[in-house]
């Protein structure tokens, strides 16, 4: 139904976030995501394909604890990277954004690290593993990528005053990491986004971070 821009995608994906509190039942977790993640996945493609509704795609990805079944998460996010855009919704943009506002709420607080977070593995639990996951899925696609390099560089330039915090820090490694794929590659978007950066207005190991950042590209 979805699929034919059939009506009530509203309806549907809020009975649908209702649902996705299952995934996070205390009891027999892993087995119950096991069973249902597969088809919530399938579901979240089609709500955000068919109205840019990503509310779902955010339960599920927020809420599962690992990947199942073939990678199903990982070709979700693919699956939205390469698809046509509807009218009035970006379904690149609703994905990064989406992915990265699950990063945001999932990074581990500046009293939980015994030292500086160096990968960009370092800065969630072990059980979130999905969002590097997720993450690396958005990197790999030039189009999320330059998207995602908007997003990082607009949110790091906002936090210039406080750039020894720990969110500060994770969006330079994205940055950086980032530099390092496409730098070079011809990926106009990306680089002219980082361009936007000036090492002086920030502190600590961020400043660090962005000056190599910086020299990398100039």
């Amino acid at each position: 139904w979805l699929a034919v821009r059939g009506a009530g995608a509203s309806d549907i994906a809020e009975n649908a976030e209702k649902w996705c509190e299952v995934l996070s039942c205390a009891n027999d977790t892993e087995e119950l995501q096991r069973e249902l993640v597969p088809s919530f996945c399938r579901l979240a493609v089609q709500l955000c394909r068919a109205s840019g509704n990503f509310q779902v795609l955010r339960q599920v990805l927020l809420k599962t604890q690992k990947e199942y079944e073939d990678g199903v998460l990982k070709k979700a996010v693919k699956t939205l990277l390469g698809a046509r855009d509807i009218k009035g919704s970006n379904l690149v943009t609703g994905t990064v954004r989406t992915v990265m506002d699950i990063a945001y709420e999932l990074l581990k607080g500046s009293d939980d690290f015994d030292e500086t977070p160096v990968a960009l593995d370092d800065f969630w639990n072990a059980d979130d593993n999905l969002v590097l996951d997720s993450i690396t899925t958005l990197i790999s696609n030039r189009q999320a990528a330059a998207e995602l390099a908007k997003i990082m560089v607009e949110n790091l330039l906002k936090r210039s005053g406080d750039s020894s915090s720990i969110v500060a820090l994770f969006e330079a490694k994205c940055i950086e990491i980032l530099c390092k794929r496409y730098s070079g590659r011809g990926a106009v978007e990306v680089v002219s986004a980082i361009q936007k950066l000036d090492s002086e207005q920030f502190n600590s190991g961020v400043k660090v971070v962005v000056d190599e950042i910086l020299a990398s590209i100039s």
